[in-house]
C-alpha cells in the first residue's frame, strides 16, 4: 500500500468514523491521467482501513464503522460520478475485499469553490451529496472499475 492522503477524519453523531478526501478542480480536458489517481486514492484509502493503518494511527476508530466521503470541488460530475459508482460495484463484486469492507459506506459530494463572493474571494457552494452504503463493499487487488 502507498500513502495515502486523507484530508479530515471525523467521528460522527453516530459513532462511525469518516475519512474526508477532497478534490479540487479544474481539471483539464484531458481529465484521465486525474481520474486515474483519484482511483488509486480511494483504492489506498480503503486499503489503509483494511490493513490496520488508520486504526494504528487513530486508536479511537478501531472496530468502528467507516465511511469514505469523496468531496469534490469544481470536477466534471459526470465522469466522476461514473468512476465512483464503477469503484463501489467493483468493491461489492470482489470476494477478497467483500467481508474488510462489511462495515463500510461511501459517499460522494460536488460543490464549487469558483463562485465568487462580494469580497472577491472563493465561496463555498453547500456541495449537493449523494450517500451509497455498503455493507458488503470492498476493493479488489485488480483495480479496474
Amino acid at each position: 500500500m502507498s500513502a495515502v492522503t486523507i484530508d479530515v477524519v471525523a467521528e460522527r453523531r453516530d459513532g462511525s468514523t469518516c475519512l474526508y478526501l477532497v478534490e479540487e478542480g479544474p481539471w483539464p480536458e484531458d481529465h484521465s491521467e486525474k481520474l486515474r489517481a483519484l482511483q488509486k486514492r480511494l483504492f489506498d484509502a480503503v486499503e489503509a482501513v483494511a490493513e490496520g493503518k488508520l486504526a494504528e494511527r487513530f486508536p479511537e476508530t478501531k472496530g468502528k464503522s467507516v465511511c469514505i466521503r469523496l468531496d469534490c470541488y469544481d470536477l466534471p460530475a459526470a465522469p466522476v460520478d461514473a468512476l465512483f459508482a464503477a469503484f463501489q460495484e467493483f468493491l461489492k463484486s470482489s470476494p477478497e475485499w467483500s467481508d474488510v469492507c462489511r462495515f463500510m459506506a461511501f459517499e460522494i459530494s460536488h460543490g464549487s469553490l469558483r463562485e465568487a463572493n462580494p469580497q472577491g474571494g472563493a465561496n463555498r457552494r453547500q456541495p449537493s451529496s449523494s450517500r451509497s452504503d455498503s455493507a458488503s463493499s470492498a476493493a479488489a487487488s485488480g483495480r479496474s472499475p
